[in-house]
């Protein structure tokens, strides 16, 4: 037998295996990211947040020094947008000047590193033959954290971390592990275009299945988060995969079936208000816990099922006549008017003004229904109202990146603490001014820009891969205008990563091959500069904890020693010197305690905190006039402020 014929065949099948374990390493590897990045409040806490930045930046670096990317020719686009990310990063950086708070600016300029991180990730390692598996693995690990946040849910107790505390104690809606129920619902609402995407374009009747089938168990944990965020996330990605895919009939179809097994799930969860309502209080919660698991994952095995049957079904629609499109049209928008005055929107509009309630508080019965479908506004008036007005005290340059904190506690008219105007858009505006507005609008615009032009270049599969990810795109552009999804980490590194894939690899129009060794050379340099950014607060936030657990266990040596380091590295930051303050005060050198304070208001002359700290410890060394006057400060800066109002008039000395 002559060997040498199978040769080449042998050759290519394992070519195709290995290209197969590579795909899906890449696609295990991005699901585990996503995973994980949910964990912990969605990578919230600034240490975590400079740990990822590192961390992704480092990538960035040794894949460049190595030569393993760009995997691919630059997109034009992908140097444009990318470009506007890093001008309103530079504009963060400049804003230092003139903010309130330098620490809380510079915190601002190592956020958007990180989620230039995402972005640049996206655009090197993608190429037009794997960016189907990358936008794969962000659904796989979306669909894996709502799946395990629905179980944990639906089984209370099952997981302690679940179980709300503090002031929300007893709150029904699921937010474990994200840590906030918006951000939950948004997260899953932007895997729905990803997973449409498998069950419309893929070749395989399984995988098909397999994508829609967590569908109704996404609508599920949806509902319980009674986000309405998420549902218009949801709403707006889905809307934005049908409007920009070329297989329209099939993803009619796909989310037909889909939606069918999503109301089902909801109206099965409706009329279970126990589990729904009362979760951690009622006793037959546990029962309808398990009933709803074992009925949502029978739909959802159901709607996989059907949808394959629906898929395989050609239906010949004929095309409608002019006249025909002219009537339904007029008919549509007969609906529309119809329903508008039906809703009376001045009156909602007026609903929406209303002030909350105070935070954590809910309904005792029937709390999940009635909040996802009102129209009030949970006090996002109030907060947008505040940064227009922000902007109009500084209409060119705003106040400085990290301000609206400071604004908000000294002008808000509602007791909510509240750090971002819950709105991309107006915050950048407060704080940044016009420039940061259209930089930020420049940003998320490019990959509207991006996804016309490769649809106009491509046909079938490939341009529903574009279009579900343009989907995830639109979804999170609407995401961080209406909360504060941008402070999220998780959420902007899922959504610019997106964003990467849209206008890199995924985008038609690339650069020159000779222009890749600059880029090269430019993401080394970056990549420098921002490690050393993002590693600078993150010695100085851990020497701080350190601090603190020195002086929690009564190692007032060890915990100054702690606090003046991280004053070493980080001089101009309030933190460390608060932090000296509170260790001399408490081995009682109130005088070294004072000057601490004093120097941290020098950094930030706005936080109220700091101003209560240097109030008490004026009444500590029988200071009475500067005490009452520092504390007059805080209170002047935070004048709703529950603690400060209760302390009016009180001895502050211990």
């Amino acid at each position: 037998m002559d060997e040498s014929r199978h040769r080449p065949r042998l050759g290519g099948a394992l070519h195709a295996i290995v290209g197969a374990v590579r795909s899906f390493a890449l696609t295990g590897l991005v699901a585990l990211a996503t995973f994980g990045l949910a964990f912990n409040d969605g990578t919230f806490a600034p240490t975590d947040r400079y740990a990822v930045a590192i961390g992704a930046w480092w990538a960035i670096l040794l894949g460049g020094v190595l030569g393993v990317w760009p995997a691919a020719r630059v997109s034009r686009a992908a140097l444009a947008t990318g470009g506007l990310l890093a001008a309103f990063g530079l504009l963060t950086a400049a804003s230092i000047a003139w903010s309130v708070d330098t620490e809380s600016a510079f915190d601002e300029v190592t956020r958007i590193t990180a989620y230039l991180g995402a972005f640049v990730l996206a655009v090197v390692m993608g190429t037009r033959e794997n960016v189907r598996r990358l936008a794969d693995g962000v659904a796989l690990g979306i669909v894996a954290i709502a799946l395990l946040a629905l179980a944990a849910r639906l089984f209370p107790g099952w997981i302690d971390a679940a179980t709300p505390e503090g002031v929300f104690t007893g709150d029904p809606r699921p937010s474990w592990p994200v840590g906030y129920w918006n951000a939950l619902a948004v997260l899953t609402g932007l895997s729905l275009p990803l997973l449409l995407r498998t069950a419309v374009a893929s070749r395989g009747p399984i995988l098909r299945g397999v994508a829609l089938a967590p569908i109704p168990a996404l609508a599920a944990l949806v509902y319980l988060t009674s986000s309405r965020s998420g549902v218009i996330t949801a709403a707006v990605a889905v809307a934005a995969f049908l409007a920009l895919t070329p297989q329209r009939g099939r993803a009619v179809r796909a989310i037909a079936v889909a939606g069918l097994g999503a109301a089902a799930a909801t109206v099965l969860l409706a009329g279970n208000s126990d589990i729904v309502d009362a979760p951690f209080t009622s006793d037959d919660a546990w029962g309808q816990g398990r009933s709803m698991a074992i009925a949502i994952f029978a739909i959802c095995v159901l709607a996989g099922l059907v949808h394959e049957l629906v898929a395989t079904v050609r239906v010949s629609v004929p095309r409608p006549s002019r006249r025909a499109k002219v009537a339904v049209a007029a008919a549509a928008a007969f609906v529309v008017i119809a329903g508008v005055v039906a809703a009376n929107p001045s009156e909602r509009f007026e609903d929406f003004k209303e002030p909350p309630r105070e935070l954590g508080t809910v309904d005792p019965e029937g709390y999940t229904g009635s909040h996802i479908t009102s129209t009030r506004g949970s006090g996002r008036w109030q907060l947008w109202s505040e940064a227009v007005d922000q902007w109009q005290e500084s209409p060119v340059l705003g106040d400085g990146a990290g301000s609206f904190e400071a604004w908000w506690a000294r002008h808000g008219d509602i007791t909510y603490f509240a750090r971002s105007a819950h709105s991309l858009y107006l915050e950048a505006l407060a704080e940044t001014g016009p420039l940061g507005l259209l930089l930020i609008l420049g940003v998320l615009g490019g990959g509207i820009v991006a996804a016309r032009r490769r649809l106009r270049a491509t046909e079938g599969a490939e341009a529903t891969d574009v279009a579900a990810i343009a989907a995830v795109v639109a979804g999170f552009a609407v995401a961080v205008a209406l909360d504060w999804t941008w402070d999220l980490t998780v959420l902007p590194l899922v959504g610019l990563f997106a964003l990467g894939l849209l206008t890199g690899p995924a985008n038609g129009t690339s650069a020159p091959r000779a222009r890749t060794r600059y880029v090269r050379v430019a993401l080394a340099v970056a990549a420098a500069a921002i490690i050393a950014a993002n590693a600078l607060p993150l010695v100085v936030q851990t020497r701080i904890g350190d601090s603190r657990e020195a002086a929690t266990r009564g190692d007032t040596a060890e915990a100054l020693d702690a606090a003046e380091d991280a004053r070493g590295w980080q001089p101009w930051a309030a933190s460390p010197y608060q932090q000296i303050a509170l260790v001399h005060e408490q081995v009682g050198d109130t005088a070294a305690a004072r000057t601490a304070i004093g120097d941290a208001i020098e950094r930030d002359a706005d936080d109220w905190r700091l101003w209560l700290v240097a109030a008490r410890l004026e009444a500590t060394d029988g200071d009475d006039e500067r005490s009452q006057a520092s504390f007059e400060r805080a209170l002047e800066l935070f004048p709703r402020s529950t603690l400060l109002n209760s302390l009016e008039g009180r001895p502050l000395a211990p």
